[in-house]
């Protein structure tokens, strides 16, 4: 973190190994006070992907380490968040919702094909995207809606 007047270092912290698309590679999202940051592990000695994410939330002011939990695949879309709640989908096409204040899995849906974007938030409706392809050409693709309306 950069203290924004001078771009001084404030704090920094370690996720996971890095490697060829090892490390942060999607962007991370402020909420609750937090970072929720997804990490992608990678094997520095041979510089090659694990296919293992870590998600975790970070104290906005100090970095420090909140909670932390591991998923299969990669994360290369930004979190998406809400209050209380952070999306994240992997490119296994795991999409999952965390309680922002433990890390808990509260729900998760398995998309057709790899996610490689953040959904959409608006109004209790979260739009999702699927079909990602990495170096592989175009794939199949399309959207799934999730609602929290209850209403008749």
């Amino acid at each position: 973190a950069l203290d924004r007047d001078t771009g001084d270092v404030v704090w920094e912290t370690s996720l996971t190994a890095g490697s060829s698309f090892g490390g942060v590679n999607g962007s991370s999202a402020f909420v609750d006070g937090m970072l929720i940051v997804s990490s992608n592990v990678g094997d520095p000695a041979t510089n090659a992907p694990l296919n293992t994410v870590t998600v975790s939330a970070l104290d906005a002011s100090t970095g420090e380490v909140l909670w932390a939990t591991e998923y299969d695949g990669m994360v290369f879309a930004p979190v998406s968040t809400v209050p209380g709640l952070a999306f994240v989908a992997t490119t296994t096409g795991v999409l999952l919702a965390l309680d922002t204040g433990t890390g808990d899995e509260l729900w998760r849906a398995e998309a057709p094909n790899a996610v490689g974007g953040g959904p959409s938030i608006q109004d209790g409706n979260v739009l999702w995207g699927y079909g990602y392809a990495l170096f592989e050409g175009p794939g199949e693709g399309g959207v799934i809606s999730f609602t929290t309306d209850t209403s008749p």
